[in-house]
């Protein structure tokens, strides 16, 4: 490690007070390399702001972070899982995201098994966090009290206008690039596009899956 490196390594350290945390920050292996100088200081820069805002995130206290939690096999694989996903993301959101799915794993509310926490982060990982955004704007209008004698199309066409409005408002998402977008998250399993023979329906209306609400259930704040 350089020393360079092993100076910025120090200084994430010293703003965690936490033992746990500080052990799992040393766990990071930072590799040296031949990289010009102002663009590994640029490099190390992002690492370190992504670092801040993964363990920022894993420090709120809704799981107690214990030494036999941070020594057990499956912590350790579930760590290495979300952080190595959250130190790429290109938005500090979407890192926190892929923290609080590492804390989701080992409360009581957690993914069945590692396969399915590999699966949600794989999810993740494949989202932008304009993609995951739309969602939970989608989610903000699809979770309001519905009449319970309209099918899911017809209540979801009941608010498609205004989620299409507040989508372009708020991410700034072009109307004729607006259907488009959402046809690509069919991909992900949290979303999914009415299809068949409605009456009156012309497509590009859908609804979230079950999957989406799980995911979300593991990685939305106390505060949203």
């Amino acid at each position: 490690m350089s020393g360079q490196i092993r100076n910025q390594m120090e200084n994430l350290l010293v703003q965690y007070k936490n033992p746990l945390i500080r052990a799992l920050i040393q766990l990071i292996p930072y590799a040296g390399g031949s990289m010009d100088t102002l663009m590994m200081a640029q490099v190390e820069r992002i690492r370190k702001e992504r670092a801040r805002a993964f363990f920022d995130e894993l420090s709120r206290g809704e799981v107690e972070l214990n030494e036999e939690l941070i020594e057990s096999e499956d912590f350790l694989h579930c760590f290495f899982v979300s952080w190595e996903a959250g130190i790429k993301a290109r938005r500090r959101e979407k890192t926190a995201l892929f923290a609080r799915l590492l804390k989701s794993a080992f409360t009581e509310n957690h993914p069945r098994n590692i396969d399915e926490f590999e699966e949600f982060a794989s999810i993740l990982d494949d989202l932008s966090y304009e993609e995951w955004s739309v969602l939970t704007i989608l989610d903000s209008y699809s979770s309001r009290p519905r009449d319970p004698d309209l099918n899911d199309l017809q209540w979801s066409s009941t608010f498609w206008a205004d989620f299409r409005s507040s989508v372009e408002q708020k991410l700034g998402i072009p109307k004729d690039e607006f259907t488009p977008f959402m046809n690509r998250l069919n991909r992900t399993g949290l979303y999914d596009q009415f299809v068949g023979g409605y009456l009156d329906y012309t497509g590009g209306v859908g609804m979230l899956t079950p999957r989406f609400h799980r995911l979300k259930s593991f990685i939305s704040s106390r505060a949203e």
